[in-house]
């Protein structure tokens, strides 16, 4: 059965309504327009049929408002068709007929008018689908919120569209889930269908999140791709758009999870909850850490007034991190500039590694970390535990979780427990993510100290990170001097492939008491055995350990055969 409009075609199939509609996902549905609204009314009282789903897509996105959603909006529609409720409001209240037309098509601005009649507003409270209305309206939602909640709908992409266009070349099937990447031109796309609503076990922490989704089924799909092994990455840039992510086989990918104010607002209550980190205007961005048998992950979310709209950005980290092998065989690093790291680490070298964002930094340092003598003491500090589920296997090894730059208060300052690492007698240090003026001062404090190991920083350049330490943090010439290495990270996406790999190292020379930075290597000058033992990191160990020219080759290839 089909009923015509001016504006979108409208289809009848058993309970189900289906409505094709020219426009966005943004402009259709019961929660975004009266027009679709004053349709669904209309073909309900002209068919006269019980109607358990409505469905409107644009071909591409469809909107599913279920049972539950349903039989609510239509338990509001009958509360007036109620003649006794009509005569009632009639009589008493001097209510006209427009007003029963309008409150089930705009039942937010006709109740937000009537808030100061207190007998309406009690007659109203009678109705479920009134009553909840208006305990939003008391929350202070806007109407977009409002309509959201009250009209509680899963947002994916048209199964049809994808059937049309697509090119499946990657599927795997989960817990009451299945993934499949399909490519749709140059571009790839991850697409989760859920078989059940219970997609994690009872003891995980998701659970939570997962009752709390409701009949979106918006925050189900987010699970399933936090916890896909192969996801790195996880990106919403605002309210009501849709997910995309980092794969680690497909690079970037599209996906059919689209999070609306009302996913947005659960899942920040979730976290509220789960790591008593509070999201307000005092404080609109949080770092916080998650993790599970099957998997470690860092969200970061802002909020206004950093924002105009919530972003959220999750990363995940492998439960055990890459180890130096792997990451030469991803060709991250050539196998001599690995075993030269190792060598330099071992011996208690400062090196400093620097990249932008997810450029591989720490993994690069624990990766170079395991390597070091089992009898080190080792200390490592972070405000975001990347690495401390990896710690379980290495003896000596105490980690301090500190403050991030986002939450203040709940942990130690970073800077503070820097300078107490000089009486945790460490024999060698990690320090994640030396960002302010604060933390520069003291490691630099600790190196002069006497306290060596691995510093990540953000930084595109190696060259930026010494300017910044000069000019803006203040930091003498002379100290950055005497760091050994800089290691420079890159992170570039080549067709839709995600690349981290090492770009570039420096040795820091003193020059009339000012850092020199020296290349020693980079991809089109590669470091060579015979190159190693010229180098002046090379020749510090030789001096300060004591050590011969051939020892220091022997140790090296003992390295490379391990």
């Amino acid at each position: 059965m089909n009923v015509k409009c001016e504006k979108c075609n409208v289809r009848i199939k058993e309970n189900k309504i289906i409505f094709v509609c020219p426009y966005s996902e943004k402009e259709i549905g019961l929660d975004c327009s009266s027009l679709c609204r004053e349709k669904f009314i209309k073909c309900l009282k002209n068919h006269k049929i019980n109607i358990d789903e409505a469905i409107f897509t644009n071909t591409k996105v469809k909107k599913n408002f279920r049972n539950e959603t349903i039989k609510k909006y239509i338990n509001g529609i009958k509360f007036f068709d109620n003649i006794i409720n009509k005569t009632k409001f009639k009589l008493l209240y001097k209510i006209n007929d427009d007003f029963f037309n309008k409150i089930i098509i705009e039942p937010y601005e006709i109740i937000y008018d009537m808030l100061n009649n207190g007998k309406i507003i009690k007659e109203l409270y009678k109705n479920n689908f009134f009553a909840e209305i208006l305990d939003y309206i008391k929350m202070e939602y806007n109407k977009n919120m409002l309509y959201m909640r009250i009209f509680e709908n899963s947002v994916d992409i048209d199964e049809r569209w994808l059937n049309i266009e697509k090119l499946k070349i990657f599927s795997k099937s989960e817990n009451n889930y299945f993934i499949e990447i399909i490519k749709i031109g140059q571009k790839y796309f991850y697409y989760i269908k859920l078989e059940n609503n219970d997609i994690v076990e009872s003891s995980s922490p998701f659970k939570l999140l997962e009752k709390m989704d409701g009949s979106s089924n918006s925050l189900r799909k987010l699970i399933a791709a936090m916890l896909d092994q192969d996801v790195q990455e996880i990106y919403l840039d605002k309210e009501n758009s849709w997910v995309y992510l980092d794969h680690e086989l497909y690079g970037r990918c599209e996906t059919n999870i689209y999070l609306n104010s009302v996913d947005v607002e659960k899942f920040k209550t979730f976290i509220s909850i789960l790591t008593g980190e509070e999201i307000s205007i005092g404080q609109p961005s949080i770092k916080v850490s998650i993790k599970d048998e099957k998997v470690k992950l860092r969200i970061a979310i802002d909020t206004f007034p950093i924002v105009e709209d919530t972003s959220i950005d999750i990363r995940k980290f492998r439960r055990r991190l890459f180890s130096l092998k792997e990451l030469i065989e991803k060709e991250s690093l050539p196998l001599e500039l690995a075993a030269f790291l190792v060598l330099c680490v071992r011996n208690r070298l400062s090196l400093v590694i620097c990249g932008e964002p997810n450029s591989g930094k720490t993994t690069l340092a624990h990766a170079l970390a395991r390597y070091l003598p089992v009898e080190f003491r080792k200390i490592y500090l972070e405000d975001v535990d990347e690495v401390y589920s990896s710690l379980e296997d290495l003896p000596h090894s105490v980690y301090i979780k500190t403050s991030s730059i986002d939450v203040t208060g709940k942990y130690s300052k970073k800077s503070f427990e820097i300078i107490k690492l000089l009486h945790r007698s460490p024999d060698w240090i990690f320090l994640g993510e030396i960002q302010t003026k604060e933390h520069s001062k003291a490691f630099f404090h600790s190196i002069l100290a006497g306290l060596r190991g691995i510093v990540t920083c953000h930084s595109k350049t190696a060259e930026e990170l010494v300017a910044r330490w000069i000019t803006q943090h203040e930091i003498p010439p002379e100290n950055i001097c005497l760091l050994d290495l800089i290691v420079e990270m890159k992170r570039e996406i080549i067709g839709n492939k995600i690349i981290r790999k090492v770009n570039k190292v420096f040795e820091i020379d003193k020059r009339n008491n000012y850092p020199n930075l020296n290349q020693i290597y980079s991809e089109k000058d590669i470091l060579t055995f015979d190159k190693i033992l010229t180098l002046k990191t090379s020749n510090k160990i030789i001096r300060e350990k004591n050590k011969k020219p051939d020892e220091i080759m022997k140790e090296i290839e003992r390295i490379m055969s391990n």
